[in-house]
C-alpha cells in the first residue's frame, strides 16, 4: 500500500476509478489487505529471520569500518565471513544474493574450526576491482566490455538489452 506514502497521488487515482470498483469514499479509509494463510511459510520466515540476523552483525561491521574510516560506504566494502560449517551450508544456499542483501559489492566465505570457534566473525576490507558507473558496486569485470567501457558484466548486459 502506497496510500501512507504518497497520499495525494494515490487519492488521486482512487478517485478515477469508477465508483463500483471502490470499496470506500477514500484511499485512506479503506482497510488494509490481510495476508492470506496459504502463502505463510514458518519455515520460509526463520530462514528470513536467521539472514536478517546475519545482515545486522554486518551493518554493525560495516559501520565500524566507516567509523575507522577504512570504507565510505557500504559498496566499497568487502566482507568476509568466518561461520562454523553449519553456518556456511545454510549461507551457501544464498551466496548469490548475500551481497545485495549486504548491501556491499562482494562477500566471501571461510569456514571457522576449532574449539571456541563462533558462529558468526565478520570482518570489513575494500572491496576488489573496479566502481561501475552504474551500480556503483567494485566488480573486477568493469571495462570488460569494449562497447559499455566504464560498465561491469552484469550491467553492460543489461544497458544492451535495452
Amino acid at each position: 500500500m502506497l496510500a501512507p506514502i504518497l497520499s495525494f497521488t494515490c487519492e488521486e487515482i482512487w478517485q478515477l476509478f469508477p465508483p463500483g470498483r471502490r470499496e470506500c469514499e477514500s484511499v485512506q479509509l479503506c482497510d488494509w489487505p490481510r495476508a492470506e494463510g496459504r502463502y505463510m511459510s514458518s519455515d520460509l520466515a526463520a530462514r528470513w529471520e536467521r539472514l536478517l540476523g546475519v545482515r545486522g552483525q554486518v551493518s554493525k561491521a560495516l559501520e565500524e569500518a566507516r567509523d575507522a574510516k577504512l570504507i565510505g560506504n557500504s559498496l566499497e566494502a568487502g566482507v568476509t565471513l568466518r561461520v562454523t560449517p553449519e553456518n556456511e551450508r545454510f549461507l551457501r544456499q544464498y551466496a548469490e544474493m548475500l551481497p545485495t542483501l549486504f548491501i556491499v559489492s562482494e562477500v566471501t566465505m571461510e569456514t571457522a574450526t576449532g574449539e571456541g570457534a563462533a558462529e558468526l566473525d565478520v570482518s570489513v576490507g575494500r572491496a576488489s576491482g573496479q566502481k561501475c558507473e552504474r551500480c556503483w558496486r567494485y566488480e573486477a569485470d568493469v571495462g570488460s566490455d569494449a562497447e559499455h567501457a566504464g560498465l561491469c558484466a552484469r550491467c553492460a548486459d543489461v544497458v544492451r538489452g535495452l
